[in-house]
């Protein structure tokens, strides 16, 4: 659940523009229904009347997780967007067909970066095409427990390290954000696409169905509306979308380049 505020444009009535002087509009709850996922909530809000103490209070729970083109006060108390799922798993699945293609992917290592432990129900389709993965997270129990699994069926020793630790990272990483030890990597798979750097490689050209494009609020980013369907409503169903290109430190690359970059790390 989050709530996707809607800005409405200013009444153009000349009465109800003086009504409201009187008695100023209060944000208007929809819930919304979406195809393989929960309802979320759309707070309409015109534009010359956006109060964000009524927002605040208008708002509870899960509510309060609020997606918008604003910049949302820090004194509201409220926590704005800011999903990884769909991002991340979406670059390791574009790392995994990338090393696919590698003539002899068994020279590759990588480290993970994932401080909730979101790729661990995906990171076992790294384990036949590398050498060795070593993984920091926050979610030492759980990765423990994957690696013992991979372990026992693969025979391979996957390290992990507390995500804080001082880190000597792999030349090819996949991460949720970047930190400073990523400086010295060759690539660096990033899954938040607004992070720009000399070596990180992100997603281009993401469509969004128009099914989904028809109810998020204006100026709201497709991605970031995908990846808050995808990660706060269970919309799983978007994660079987691709993007359609590669962008390395913001500028459209070749994937043949990038498949050249993996053998020389």
């Amino acid at each position: 659940m989050f709530t996707c505020l809607e800005i409405l444009p200013e009444n153009d009535n000349l009465f109800a523009k003086l009504y409201e002087k009187v008695r100023p509009p209060l944000p208007e709850r929809e819930f919304v229904q979406v195809r393989g996922g929960t309802p979320f909530l759309r707070l309409k809000v015109r534009e010359n009347h956006i109060d964000w103490r009524k927002i605040s209070l208008s708002l509870t729970g899960d509510e309060r997780k609020i997606l918008t083109s604003l910049s949302v006060p820090e004194s509201t108390g409220l926590e704005v967007c800011r999903p990884k799922a769909l991002g991340l798993n979406m670059m390791l699945e574009a790392f995994v067909s990338l090393a696919e293609e590698v003539n002899n992917p068994r020279r590759i290592s990588v480290s993970v970066y994932d401080r909730k432990g979101i790729l661990i129900k995906n990171l076992e389709k790294l384990v036949p095409l590398v050498r060795n993965i070593s993984v920091y997270t926050e979610n030492i129990r759980e990765y423990f427990y994957l690696s013992s699994e991979i372990m026992e069926e693969w025979g391979m020793c996957v390290k992990i390290n507390e995500y804080s630790s001082h880190a000597f990272p792999e030349m090819l990483i996949i991460g949720d954000e970047y930190c400073k030890d990523m400086n010295k990597a060759e690539l660096v798979f990033l899954g938040d696409k607004s992070v720009v750097s000399y070596n990180t490689v992100t997603m281009g050209g993401f469509i969004l169905g128009n099914e989904y494009k028809a109810l998020k609020g204006k100026g709201i980013d497709d991605f970031l509306f995908a990846s808050s369907l995808y990660e706060y409503n269970g919309v799983s169903l978007l994660g079987e979308r691709a993007f359609t290109s590669f962008l390395l430190a913001g500028k459209e690359i070749r994937r043949s380049t990038l498949i050249e970059r993996f053998t020389v790390s």
